[in-house]
């Protein structure tokens, strides 16, 4: 791991296990500038909760997940390792004034050469989470200008307020990845205010099985605008009339969203919105 950014209580006071974990009492890391970062053999890049804190310039290359010499164990005996990722950041939502905020990304290259195999082979075997190259949430953020290239896939997005992601470029394997996994997953709602815009995704699996945008069914949700996203697929496993080619299209609940994806499957168009 690169960087673990822990949050910390504030000095100049008796810290007990009865203090408790608030803005008043605990900070975390904050007024951090990472510029001109050039990654190659490992694990994980960034961790943790930030504040007011900006990364530039980030440049990735082989990267790996836990596992023996043999390329066995990934993850850990019983995949008990977290999934590797460039960028980790999260909070508990429910500590008000710690949350990640007033965070900047930009100008990052993820070359996603991966070391190892995925973790996850679907079926009856377990999942534990998969190594996509940004899992971020939080307030006031932006991410512009990345670039991913693993097979893992490209994002996670958590619980997030006024969050823009733009300028995306990602090219993925859904079948590296057993058909488990997509580009983009949504797993902790709700979303806010949250903006993608100028999006260009590609999966290389010669038949997706996945819908590479998986989408939200948190009636929480609002504000939640896509825009200018463009997704090429080879094959799409549904893909057999209307019905079908729709069926790739993701779902979002809550009030005031506005979806606007353009699939390309083996030459067929397909608008979501």
């Amino acid at each position: 791991m690169i960087c673990s950014s822990i949050g910390s209580y504030n000095g100049n006071q008796t810290a007990s296990h009865q203090l408790p974990i608030t803005s008043e009492f605990y900070s975390v890391p904050s007024n951090v500038t990472f510029s001109n970062i050039d990654l190659d053999g490992y694990y994980m890049g960034w961790q943790g909760s930030f504040q007011n804190t900006v990364f530039e310039h980030v440049r990735a290359h082989r990267y790996g997940d836990v596992q023996d010499d043999q390329g066995g164990n990934v993850g850990g005996i019983g995949k008990w390792f977290a999934p590797p990722h460039l960028f980790y950041l999260n909070y508990l939502p429910t500590q008000a004034g710690l949350e990640n905020r007033n965070i900047r990304i930009t100008d990052v290259i993820d070359y996603g050469i991966r070391v190892g195999t995925a973790r996850d082979k679907g079926g009856s075997d377990p999942g534990s989470g998969y190594a996509n190259s940004l899992k971020i949430g939080g307030i006031d953020v932006v991410v512009d200008g990345y670039k991913s290239y693993r097979p893992d896939g490209f994002l996670d997005l958590l619980t997030s307020k006024n969050l823009k992601i733009s300028n995306v470029d990602a090219t993925y394997d859904s079948s590296f990845l057993h058909d488990v996994y997509p580009a983009i997953r949504f797993p902790q709602a709700p979303y806010q205010q949250v903006t993608f815009e100028n999006f260009h995704i590609v999966d290389k699996a010669a038949v997706s099985k996945q819908s590479p945008i998986w989408g939200s069914f948190s009636a929480q949700n609002s504000q939640f605008t896509i825009t200018n996203v463009h997704v090429i697929l080879n094959s799409w496993a549904q893909a057999s009339g209307p019905k079908g080619l729709a069926s790739v299209c993701p779902p979002f609940k809550g009030t005031g969203n506005q979806v606007d994806i353009q699939f390309s499957i083996g030459g067929h168009i397909q608008k979501c919105n």
